[in-house]
């Protein structure tokens, strides 16, 4: 009895394993590679994405965004993949879940999902939620049939840790328009974003994300890398990449679609930021400052100082972690993680980092 309950015991943690293992495999970025639907493909789908992230999977297809959880089934075959959205329930009143099967066969992704219908309840304004069987087979006619490539982006194309900080994106932003794909979205209309010294926030109804941000007003357009910080427990931190340009009161803002990063030390694949403002290389949002009131003074920018970044000197052999307080006079004030100011001479720096000082007092001087 005791081998029985041991062998059981034993099972269910090489299950349990062989499940974390394709959890693992799915993370990252996919590009759709076709959709099929009862046998036919559908398309107009090229540039189309899923991201995974955790047990969060958000699809980005023809222009539309969608969010779902999902789990995993690895000991049934084919395998399976149960995916969630908040607020959906079943008849029962019951969470609902799309059930569906996948398999991953080295950059490969396979996924047949089950189609469903919703009617929302006039009197609860729920969701309610039916879905047909789960497909059994890898086939269009039993549900929607996706293959995913993985994204592989060389290394040279992520981005480079850009710090330097924009005066000029400084307070409020609101979005007034968003548009992908040539089409016009009406989601997150309404979404602030709000800059202080190199971090930033967004808010959203009751939604909120915060990190820290960089620039490298050198190019052009200007590129601005948002570093958003994970919120929940096993997620990742999010980079975001973005072109952006600020008219007056206007900001304008294009980013490039699935962009994830994992946690610092680790090895990671990014997509390209976009070349221009055009809604077909990513998303164009467009904010504007609100109004202020009248006779409302007008902030000025406080003095600030660089993120956190690594300082190397010249001949490579002294680093330091620290933030740039000040450059006057030829030396750089640095502020290490105890809060130690150290004064360090322009040309005792390297290569990069005094490209980095004149870009950041070219900023300054704006």
């Amino acid at each position: 009895m005791k081998l029985n309950v041991l062998l059981s015991i034993v099972g269910l943690l090489l299950a349990s394993h062989a499940c974390a293992a394709d959890n693992d495999a799915l993370q990252g970025h996919w590009s759709v590679d076709s959709v099929e639907v009862k046998g036919k493909k559908i398309r107009g789908l090229s540039g189309s994405a899923v991201n995974i992230t955790g047990d969060k999977i958000m699809l980005f297809l023809g222009g539309r965004e969608k969010n779902s959880r999902f789990s995993l089934d690895n000991k049934k075959s084919p395998k399976h993949l149960d995916m969630s959205e908040d607020g959906r329930v079943t008849p029962k009143g019951k969470p609902a879940s799309t059930p569906g099967i996948y398999k991953i066969e080295g950059d490969t992704l396979t996924m047949c999902i089950a189609g469903g219908k919703t009617k929302r309840d006039k009197a609860t304004g729920k969701a309610i939620y039916t879905t047909d069987p789960r497909p059994t087979e890898f086939d269009s006619k039993q549900g929607t049939l996706f293959l995913f490539k993985r994204r592989k982006i060389p290394q040279d194309d992520a981005p480079k840790g850009l710090s330097v900080v924009d005066d000029a994106l400084d307070g409020k932003w609101v979005l007034v328009s968003v548009e992908a794909k040539g089409k016009k979205l009406d989601r997150r209309k309404g979404r602030v974003m709000t800059f202080s010294g190199d971090q930033f926030t967004t808010r959203l109804g009751d939604a909120n994300q915060r990190g820290n941000y960089g620039t490298d007003p050198g190019k052009s357009p200007k590129h601005l890398d948002l570093n958003y910080k994970a919120t929940e427990e096993g997620e990742r931190d999010t980079t975001v990449q973005v072109i952006y340009k600020i008219e007056g009161e206007v900001l304008t803002i294009c980013v490039g679609l699935f962009t994830t990063t994992v946690p610092r030390g680790t090895q990671t694949e990014y997509l390209k930021r976009p070349a221009a403002f055009d809604s077909q290389q990513g998303e164009l949002s467009v904010y504007r400052r609100p109004p202020q009131a009248k006779g409302a003074k007008k902030e000025v920018p406080a003095k600030r100082i660089s993120p956190q970044r690594i300082w190397t000197s010249v001949n490579g052999k002294f680093k330091i972690e620290a933030r740039l307080a000040d450059f006057s006079e030829g030396v750089a004030h640095l502020v290490d993680l105890t809060g130690r100011t150290l004064k360090v001479p322009y040309a005792k720096l390297s290569k990069k980092d005094r490209v980095f000082l004149d870009a950041w007092q070219k900023n300054r001087a704006k």
